[in-house]
């Protein structure tokens, strides 16, 4: 069937059209997204949360690129919606941190060991009796896991605590203070599991 020469054209038409498109898009994120990610977490480091810009502008005409761009560096101290260029999802203020997990075989030992060290536990987790406990243990703002689960952890891992008198430390386990350590005022114990602790007080 023959194709009318109005249709042909209307059809080369639409196709270069979606092409301009597609590399107006093309040009309006290369300009703007990564201005865009990188003020929202520039900004977000020093709030603390991490809130990130996303880019809605697929489709404008090429001149957008230089308006996002303006646009970016105008939200860089607050991630906002600006001519509608832009959404922002935010997922809160967190409260960074890193907790190791340590591998042990009999949890309730285990926590009353660190309980020697200031730590109390803060919960216990189990999936059916008779399965490895999972324990939560903490000392102020420090956090362990202690896990009875064998693929959690490796055994003899080292882990390195400060705290403010390291000489109730060496009281408390019966073991000589290092002046000389490289992490401060220093001593090294080990808990029943051979999980490794180097304890310091920085010096002065």
């Amino acid at each position: 069937m023959a194709v009318a020469p109005w249709m042909a054209w209307r059809e080369a038409s639409l196709s270069a059209s979606t092409i301009r498109a597609a590399a107006s898009a093309a040009a309006i994120l290369t300009a703007g997204a990564d201005e865009l990610l990188s003020a929202a977490l520039s900004d977000g480091g020093s709030r603390g949360d991490t809130s990130v810009c996303i880019t809605r502008a697929a489709g404008r005409p090429p001149g957008n690129a230089r308006r996002l761009s303006a646009a970016a560096r105008s939200a860089r101290s607050k991630c906002i919606p600006t001519a509608g260029h832009v959404e922002v999802v935010s997922l809160g203020v967190v409260d960074e941190q890193v907790v190791p997990v340590l591998r042990v075989e009999d949890a309730a030992r285990a926590v009353a060991w660190y309980a020697r060290l200031g730590f109390r536990k803060e919960w216990e987790h189990q999936f059916e009796p008779g399965f490895p406990w999972f324990v939560s243990v903490a000392r102020g703002s420090v956090r362990l896991y202690l896990s009875e689960h064998t693929g959690d952890a490796r055994p003899d891992t080292l882990i390195h605590l400060y705290v403010t008198d390291i000489d109730a430390v060496s009281h408390e386990f019966g073991v000589p203070v290092d002046e000389e350590g490289l992490a401060g005022r220093q001593c090294d114990i080990s808990d029943p599991d051979g999980n490794r602790l180097r304890i310091a007080t920085p010096r002065g």
